[in-house]
């Protein structure tokens, strides 16, 4: 969804964008307002979408909803890698310190 939300921004200044698709409450298999925000990536500015999982990319490959030189599959969770540094890094909390 905020993928689909930034989309016109990407292509007003021209910035190429990837992003991951997860099954979600934004993301309803079989749902025709789901699948049309799907196929509006047929933007210049769209470069890949990465799909975690595999019942995601059956859905998206068999609908035909991607090209699949578009789609990256990557099984797991996709996560920030924060180094030791940032994870030892003192931090603010509400209400103090």
């Amino acid at each position: 969804m905020n993928a689909y939300l930034l989309l016109p921004h990407s292509e007003k200044f021209n910035i190429l964008f990837i992003f991951t698709l997860y099954q979600s409450a934004k993301l309803i298999l079989h749902n025709i307002e789901c699948d049309k925000r799907i196929k509006s990536f047929d933007s210049l500015c769209f470069e890949k979408v990465i799909i975690t999982q595999q019942v995601i990319y059956h859905y998206i490959t068999d609908q035909h909803l991607h090209q699949t030189n578009k789609i990256e599959m990557i099984f797991g969770v996709a996560m920030l890698e924060l180094t030791s540094k940032q994870l030892l890094a003192k931090k603010s909390y509400c209400g103090g310190q």
